[in-house]
């Protein structure tokens, strides 16, 4: 075994401690550095997010419309509506009266909503 040339301490020699200092003064000043922030990758909403209100239209007679397309019965109004709320059951739903429309055929209309599975179901009357 070899025996050093020089007595060892509990100093460090004077080259290292430069070193340290620079390395304490970084760590305490790395939180104040701008550095630019990570943003998370933009991608599109899903088709399913894009769903505005569904407005049917329920007139004498009775009569439908869906976003303006003429609906011939309640049956079509499901066949049309029913993979709309397989998407997306909380598309919000208004069903707007056109003229005097009698409260059963309004009923009908959103019992249908319901048996549907639409979760936001609402009524209003048209502008007159």
């Amino acid at each position: 075994m070899r025996i050093p040339s020089r007595p060892v301490s509990g100093e460090l020699s004077p080259s290292i401690a430069p070193l340290i200092g620079v390395v304490i003064l970084i760590a305490l000043l790395a939180p104040f550095v701008d550095r630019p922030a990570k943003r998370p990758a933009q991608s599109p909403p899903p088709p399913e997010a894009d769903f505005d209100a569904i407005v049917i239209r329920v007139s004498p007679g009775p009569r439908w419309q869906v976003n303006g397309v003429p609906m011939g019965s309640l049956d079509a109004l499901r066949q049309a509506l029913t993979p709309v709320a397989k998407i997306k059951r909380d598309a919000p739903i208004i069903i707007e009266t056109l003229g005097d429309v009698p409260p059963s055929d309004i009923t009908e209309v959103f019992d249908l909503m319901r048996q549907i599975g639409f979760e936001r179901v609402q009524r209003r009357d048209a502008a007159k």
